[in-house]
């Protein structure tokens, strides 16, 4: 899941580079539709990916926790 969201999100900057750089030539009614999708996307992706790396964080300290009190 977390490559899937990085991935999302990856795309979503090469979206926005090409709503803004690209879309300016072709139609520039596109570019606030275009880059609204990119923002929402990567927003919603961005906090998925943050939520889902803290929840493997604090599971691998109290991996470590069990880990130290064997010994």
């Amino acid at each position: 899941m977390i490559k899937i969201l990085s991935w999302i999100l990856v795309f979503c900057i090469a979206l926005y580079f090409f709503g803004v750089m690209g879309l300016a030539f072709v139609s520039p009614s596109l570019i606030p539709i275009i880059l609204g999708v990119a923002i929402v996307l990567a927003v919603i992706s961005g906090g998925l990916l943050l939520i889902l790396l803290i929840k493997e964080r604090i599971k691998d300290k109290e991996a470590e926790k069990n880990d130290l009190n064997k010994y």
